[in-house]
C-alpha cells in the first residue's frame, strides 16, 4: 500500500517535480473505526462522521472516538467548532405527513431543533427540500426549496427566523434546481440547472445549463469565486460567472480543500456489479494538474476530505467500512493531465 504525498504550498505545480511514491506504515495511518461521511470541524480538532447509527466524533488531539447523538441523516455540516447540523425528515402516522427538520448536535451531546417545515401527502416521497448551504460569505444558512426562502441559522433561539433581504443583501448561494416549487416560482425553469440565487430565493445567474443532463451537488469554494459540481460522471469547475474552467473524469465525491482552489475526489472502478477499486486524487481548479494521493490496491477509498491544515486526509475504506486518517507526507508527486 502506498500514498503519494501532497504539497499544497506554495503551489500544486511543484507536485510535478517531485515524482515520489512513499510507503504507508502504521506510523502515518490512524484507523478510527467503523464510519463514513467524514467532515472536519473548522479548526481541525474534530472529525465528525456517522457510524453504527450514531453521529460520532474523533478527537484528533486526544486520539479518542465517541458518539454524541443519533445519525439523523446521511449528510451534515459543521456550524462552528462545537456544533454539527443535520437536515432530516420526521414522519407522522402512516409516513404520509411529517416535518422537514434542521437539528444541531453539540460535541457534548446537546441537541437543539433549529428549523422545521411541515409537509403533507402531496410532498411525501420528495427528495429532502431543506438544504444546508454555504453563502458567498462563508455562513451556513437554511434553504427551504419548498417555500423558496432562506433562513438564518442561530443557536441562540429555538427556531431560526426567515432572513431579511437586507441582512443577506450581499450573500448568494449556489444550488441545483431540482424541486418543483422552486422552478414554478421561477417561471418553469428546467430541472438540474445550477443557479446562483439570492436571500429571497430568486435567481441571480444560471451557472450551468443542464440541457437534459444531471448536474448535482454544487459547492462554493472558500473564496466564493468557484463552483465545483458533479455531472453524473465526473467533477467540473466553473466560476460563479458561469465560465467553465475544467473537468476531471471519471470522478466523484469532490470536496474543496479549505483555503485553496484545489479539490480532492475519488476515482472509482467497478465491474458492473460491485466496486473493484478506488483511489483519491487532488486537482487544481483548471483540472490540468492532477495528483494521485493514494495508490492502495488493498483498499477502496470513498468520501475523501482534507483537514483544514492540509496535513491529514480522511476517508472510508469500502471493503472494511472503517474510517481512516492518513498523515500526509510533505513530499509530492503529480501528473499534468
Amino acid at each position: 500500500m502506498a500514498i503519494v504525498g501532497l504539497l499544497l504550498s506554495p503551489s500544486l505545480a511543484q507536485a510535478q517535480k517531485a515524482n515520489a511514491t512513499l510507503s504507508v506504515t502504521s506510523a502515518n495511518v490512524t484507523v478510527v473505526g467503523k464510519g463514513s461521511r467524514p467532515r472536519w470541524s473548522p479548526d481541525g480538532k474534530y472529525l465528525g462522521y456517522l457510524g453504527s447509527g450514531k453521529a460520532r466524533l474523533y478527537d484528533v488531539t486526544g486520539d479518542s472516538s465517541f458518539a454524541v447523538g443519533p445519525a439523523l441523516s446521511e449528510k451534515f455540516e459543521w456550524f462552528d467548532n462545537q456544533h454539527m447540523v443535520f437536515s432530516h425528515t420526521k414522519y407522522f402516522s402512516g409516513n404520509i405527513d411529517g416535518e422537514f427538520k434542521v437539528t444541531s448536535i453539540a460535541v457534548d451531546g446537546k441537541m437543539q431543533e433549529l428549523y422545521s417545515s411541515s409537509f403533507s401527502a402531496q410532498r411525501a416521497g420528495w427528495t429532502l427540500p431543506i438544504q444546508l448551504v454555504r453563502s458567498t460569505k462563508g455562513h451556513l444558512r437554511i434553504l427551504d426549496l419548498g417555500t423558496a426562502s432562506v433562513h438564518t441559522l442561530s443557536l441562540s433561539r429555538d427556531v431560526t427566523e426567515r432572513a431579511e433581504s437586507s441582512l443577506l443583501s450581499d450573500e448568494y448561494f449556489v444550488i441545483a434546481n431540482r424541486h418543483a416549487e422552486l422552478y414554478r416560482k421561477w417561471g418553469q425553469e428546467p430541472n438540474n440547472d445550477i443557479w446562483l440565487i439570492n436571500a429571497s430565493g430568486d435567481p441571480i445567474r444560471r451557472i450551468v445549463e443542464a440541457r437534459g443532463g444531471i448536474w448535482m451537488s454544487p459547492k462554493l469554494s472558500d473564496d466564493a469565486k468557484l463552483v465545483l459540481v458533479e455531472d453524473g460522471w465526473g467533477e467540473v469547475v466553473y466560476t460563479v460567472a458561469g465560465k467553465l474552467l475544467g473537468s476531471v473524469h471519471p470522478a466523484s465525491g469532490g470536496q474543496w480543500v479549505v483555503g485553496s482552489s484545489s479539490f480532492v475526489y475519488e476515482r472509482v472502478e467497478d465491474d458492473g456489479l460491485r466496486l473493484t477499486a478506488s483511489d483519491i486524487y487532488i486537482s487544481d481548479s483548471s483540472c490540468t494538474i492532477v495528483t494521485q494521493l493514494t495508490h492502495t490496491p488493498d483498499k477502496i477509498e470513498l468520501y475523501p476530505v482534507m483537514s483544514p491544515d492540509g496535513n491529514k486526509l480522511a476517508y472510508t475504506d469500502y471493503l472494511t467500512g472503517k474510517l481512516e486518517i492518513y498523515a500526509i507526507p510533505q513530499e509530492a508527486s503529480g501528473e499534468e493531465k
